[in-house]
Formats: structure tokens, sequence, C-alpha cells
């Protein structure tokens, strides 16, 4: 595997060549525009692809299915044995939870009915009722283009965070996210 990161055409972060499962290699992005941090990560994939316990999460990050980033702040913290059950879980459509999140935001205390509905109409502009939204799309990158795209739209982009960060509070208690 070669350990060396390049820089990435039209950006500032490094990418680098990861191994994938049947063989050969694919150019991803490391997610940091540090070399050394980018060299770190490579040796941290390297290292995991060297050893048959963690071979498949670092496989996962040559595939795509897990960021660079990610995958590299898991091994600093100990926590890849913990990314890899994650990873083997089915995706888990979200939009049914967003019924189950609004019982229980009416039952917290201090929440009026009408802050609720409101809550309810702004994660539903980001889940859509009656529509697939599966856990894996509910990232903090879809979460900061939508709310992009949505300050464009209108002015008030405070109310959807407080609603998206109670879904998501909501989600981690359950262990969804």
């Amino acid at each position: 595997m070669n350990r060396k990161p390049f820089p990435r055409p039209g950006t500032k972060n490094f990418s680098g060549r990861l191994p994938l499962p049947e063989g050969g290699s694919a150019d991803r992005s490391l997610g940091t525009s540090d070399f050394k941090t980018a060299s770190a990560i490579l040796r941290a994939i390297e290292s995991c692809v060297n050893s048959p316990q963690m071979r498949s999460v670092a496989f996962r990050v040559g595939k795509g299915e897990v960021s660079a980033s990610e995958f590299y702040n898991a091994h600093q913290r100990g926590e890849l044995a913990q990314l890899e059950a994650r990873l083997a879980q089915p995706d888990v459509d979200l939009e049914p939870f967003v019924q189950r999140w609004q019982g229980w935001l009416n039952t917290q205390r201090g929440v009026r009915p009408s802050t609720s509905a409101k809550y309810l109409s702004q994660v539903r502009r980001l889940v859509p009722a009656g529509q697939v939204f599966n856990r894996s799309a509910f990232t903090r990158r879809c979460i900061s283009d939508f709310l992009t795209t949505l300050g464009e739209q209108i002015t008030a982009t405070n109310r959807y965070r407080a609603a998206l960060s109670s879904f998501s509070s909501f989600l981690v208690e359950r262990e969804i996210l």
C-alpha cells in the first residue's frame, strides 16, 4: 500500500490510495489538509489491514462506507470495534421515529404544543413523511447542507437547528444513532 498522501485536485485536502477487499485500491479523500495527519491516517489504515480482526473496517474506508477521518478518530480513541459493530448493523429508516420523537417531545416539561408542532414541521422538511430516510443519510454534512440551502429561503435557521438537535438527541438516547 502506498502510504504517501497526495494533494486532492480542486481542494486543499489530501487523498490516499486505500485498499479494497477484492484487491486493488481506490483513491479516497483523507479529510485533512495537514500532511502529518494524512500520513498518520494512512499508517492507521495499513495497520488495520494487516490485523485480521480490524481488516474489514479498514476496507470500509477504502469502499467509502466510512470517512477516513471518522475511522482515524475511532482508531485514536481505541473504538474501532464499536465502529465496526455500528457499521455492521443494517441501515435504519428514521422516518417512523419522527412521530415517536414528537410524542416524546410532548411529554417533556416546558415544551408547549405549539413548539412541538413547529419542531415537527421543521424536522419534516428534512425527513418527509412517507418517504424512506436512512440513518446513513442523517450525517453532519447532510444537516449542514440542508441548513445552508434552507438559509437562503428563510431567516430563522436557529429554530431548525434546535428541532434537529432535539431529534438527534432522541435518536442517540435510543442508540439509533
